[in-house]
């Protein structure tokens, strides 16, 4: 939170309930819990998500390095259709663990869905994007 200007942070909470716990005290502005084990909710989400790759609305920043590491996360993920459809007949869809590699993680892919969730509604309540020629600042 000194490193950025955060206006909203979405975590899943399973296995760091305390540590969101203790962050949503000290930020409650800013962090919330939220739980993917949702379906609906979660396939809406990755479904706006991945309409913004695809319009080129999203983009990623962070060294080439960090690039990899989410395309290849993006890449373990798998796919799930669920027995719910959308408003156009299309089946609704979450990410989940593809059969058989429990060791392929797709921790990033998860985390780049709930940021661009976050973002949207920090957006809803007022923040606006930098300006990209702007220096970073801490804020104390």
């Amino acid at each position: 939170m000194s490193r950025f200007e955060v206006w909203k942070f979405y975590g899943d909470p399973p296995m760091f309930e305390n540590t969101f716990g203790t962050w949503s005290v000290r930020w409650p502005d800013q962090v919330e819990e939220w739980w993917t084990n949702r379906p609906k909710v979660m396939a809406y989400a990755l479904r706006r998500y991945v309409e913004a790759i695809d319009t080129e609305v999203v983009s990623f920043g962070g060294l080439d390095r960090q690039h990899d590491d989410l395309i290849r996360h993006i890449g373990n993920a798998g796919r799930y259709d669920l027995k719910i459809r959308d408003d156009e007949g299309q089946p609704l869809w979450v990410l989940r663990k593809q059969d058989g590699h429990n060791e392929l993680k797709f921790d990033y892919a998860m985390a780049s869905v709930l940021s661009w969730e976050a973002c949207m509604d920090a957006r809803k309540s007022g923040a606006k994007p930098r300006r990209k020629n702007r220096a970073p600042r801490r804020i104390y």
